[in-house]
């Protein structure tokens, strides 16, 4: 079947927990101390996800591959403040089975068009500070 992006509800929230550790799991597992991994909790990430959910000035989307999650992407207010930018793309993790398939750009558009439809010009992408 077709991938699927979607506006995500607040039944995905655990699910999108879970998939947030897989991607860690998958693309940060040499980049995250390990402390990370093993104080992951479900319950707390599952709790953030519904804030986001909830949250009016925040989009959150969910990627379906074969009716699973393999991914998903948040776009409005900045989580953390940035110079002068007014709308981020404050998360966008793909698990690898939709990675390199242009499900990242689609989702990255998608984001760009909603935050052109609300009137802003200019957004970053938030990156975390443990990359390099």
């Amino acid at each position: 079947s077709r991938p699927l992006i979607r506006t995500a509800c607040r039944y995905d929230c655990p699910v999108l927990a879970e998939t947030k550790l897989k991607v860690w799991n998958e693309t940060f597992i040499d980049i995250y101390p390990r402390e990370r991994f093993i104080n992951y909790s479900m319950a707390e990430q599952t709790e953030y996800f519904l804030n986001i959910v909830n949250d009016p000035n925040q989009s959150l989307y969910v990627l379906e591959i074969n009716g699973q999650c393999a991914g998903y992407m948040c776009c409005g207010a900045p989580f953390t403040p940035y110079l002068q930018y007014e709308q981020c793309i404050n998360l966008l993790n793909l698990l690898k089975i939709a990675q390199g398939k242009g499900l990242g750009r689609k989702m990255f558009e998608l984001a760009e068009s909603i935050i052109s439809f609300r009137g802003y010009a200019e957004f970053f992408l938030m990156c975390n500070k443990s990359l390099k």
